[in-house]
């Protein structure tokens, strides 16, 4: 019994495996198997190379040209579970494509969005809630697509700039450790792309500060991905930070020290209370665009932040929730801020807590 044929019992025995792969597939994943580093298709003019294999689970199933100019190319990867991933390769005969996330790439995610609900394929769809992010160098939808047959498909769709051109990529399956081994797809598919942000991903350092020794991550949790940075004019005022989720959860971190030499640590300051007061009126500006409920802490993230809750009837009928958390932290005062509509968004920034906790010398600390 070869490798091959022992993996592919191992799938159906762990009860990852939910069809039998043709004779086909078995035959290409044993091509892959015995030569993965083998290019598969080079496109010379763009420097992309799809190999063989792209880590051990996916394996190289066919390429498609199109013939009209600006559609591009697809290349296509399965694995033994039943997870499909197209890669799509195309410019539309735009000139405007710049690496990684911009208004382009924006624009074509919203089209294919369009796209997916208007092609029949799902009898349902619907917000995929919990959803990691795949990769933080693409911008990414998430969707649930209920089948004819009453399956539950999850679909994914990643896209970025990358050498003029957009890269698409999209994943479908069932299998409970696809977003697990489609993470490292991912890594591998974009050094591959020359995505120089590939090798360090996750753990890539955005932010370093040199009072505290704070190192902010490009990732916080698998649900965070850094969106930028801005430093106040008033030096009292510190920094902030963006982070923000694939469902519109947006997360701000302000790191400062209001001109003050001695910060204690923790919750239950002096200064922290007048700091949080200030927070509140700064909630006030909401109030021109709707009406503001502060409201009970009914999810208390941690014992390690002062905290409070707010809810915002806004006047276009949408209703938003925004958290305040601050406590003080190694001489420098740390501000929380959470807005967002996603019904289950308390559970993802539990998570962002939880590795800003890492990040910020807490994570020995009960409640973090």
């Amino acid at each position: 019994m070869n490798k091959l044929t022992v993996f592919v019992l191992c799938l159906f025995l762990s009860g990852q495996a939910f069809s039998l792969p043709s004779k086909e597939m078995l035959d290409k994943a044993k091509l892959a198997t015995t030569s993965p580093s083998e290019v598969a298709f080079d496109d010379k003019e763009n420097g992309f190379k799809f190999t063989r294999a792209l880590t051990g689970y996916y394996f190289f199933n066919d390429k498609h040209v199109f013939e009209q100019e600006g559609l591009g190319y697809t290349v296509s990867y399965f694995d033994l579970t039943g997870t499909s991933i197209t890669v799509y390769v195309y410019d539309k005969k735009r000139s405007d494509i710049q690496n990684g996330h911009s208004k382009p790439v924006s624009d074509e995610l919203k089209s294919v969005i369009s796209g997916i609900r208007g092609a029949g394929k799902y009898s349902e769809i619907s917000n995929n809630i919990l959803a990691p992010i795949l990769s933080p160098d693409y911008s990414q939808i998430s969707i649930i697509g209920k089948s004819d047959d009453g399956a539950r498909i999850k679909d994914y769709t990643l896209m970025r700039g990358q050498n003029g051109k957009f890269i698409k990529v999209r994943i479908t399956g069932k299998s409970p450790r696809m977003e697990e081994r489609v993470s490292g797809f991912m890594i591998v598919l974009s050094e591959a792309l020359g995505v120089e942000e590939a090798a360090k991903s996750w753990s890539k350092v955005v932010h370093s500060d040199d009072k505290s020794g704070f190192q902010f991550p490009r990732m916080l949790s698998q649900h965070f991905r850094f969106a930028g940075k801005a430093k106040s004019d008033d030096l009292r005022r510190g920094y902030q930070l963006s982070y923000i989720g694939i469902h519109g959860t947006s997360i701000k971190l302000w790191i400062y020290d209001a001109g003050l030499t001695e910060i204690p640590g923790g919750a239950d300051s002096a200064e922290i209370n007048q700091q949080f007061r200030l927070n509140e009126n700064e909630m006030s500006a909401w109030a021109a665009h709707g009406e503001v409920q502060t409201v009970g802490d009914q999810t208390l993230f941690s014992n390690n932040y002062l905290q409070r809750s707010y809810k915002v009837a806004m006047k276009d009928g949408r209703q938003i929730k925004s958290y305040s958390l601050m406590r003080g932290q190694k001489g420098q005062f740390i501000k929380v801020t959470v807005v967002g509509t996603a019904a289950q968004m308390e559970e993802r920034v539990g998570m962002f807590l939880q590795s800003l906790a890492q990040v910020i010398g807490l994570e020995n600390l009960p409640n973090t």
